[in-house]
């Protein structure tokens, strides 16, 4: 049996060079949770499994810093977050070679 193949929306392609990459600012965080929660729906993408309210995750973002555990965000244009990832501490520690990528959500 054939089966018609079901293309994603078209959406127009936008030139990575009109995408800069930096450390997220406190503005940021209403963006961050709603790609966050494009994945909580999508249902396998994330170990959330409710969807995450701005408020209760400011807490988690100042944890965060350029110098220690930065958040990245992929910006579109200058004002349009589309993808975001954070570097956390291994179990708990501290030391600089602990560090991983915790977390790479892009928006779809």
């Amino acid at each position: 049996m054939h089966r018609n193949k079901i293309s994603p929306p078209h959406k127009p392609e936008i030139p990575f060079s009109a995408h800069a990459i930096r450390h997220a600012k406190p503005g940021d965080l209403e963006q961050i949770i709603s790609i966050s929660n494009q994945a909580v729906v999508a249902g396998n993408c994330t170990t959330d499994i409710e969807a995450l309210v701005v408020e209760e995750r400011r807490e988690w973002f100042a944890r965060h810093s350029p110098e220690k555990y930065p958040i990245y965000v992929m910006e579109e244009g200058e004002a349009i977050i589309r993808g975001w990832c954070s570097l956390v501490p291994i179990a708990g520690e501290e030391r600089p070679w602990s560090t991983l990528l915790k977390s790479a959500i892009m928006e779809t």
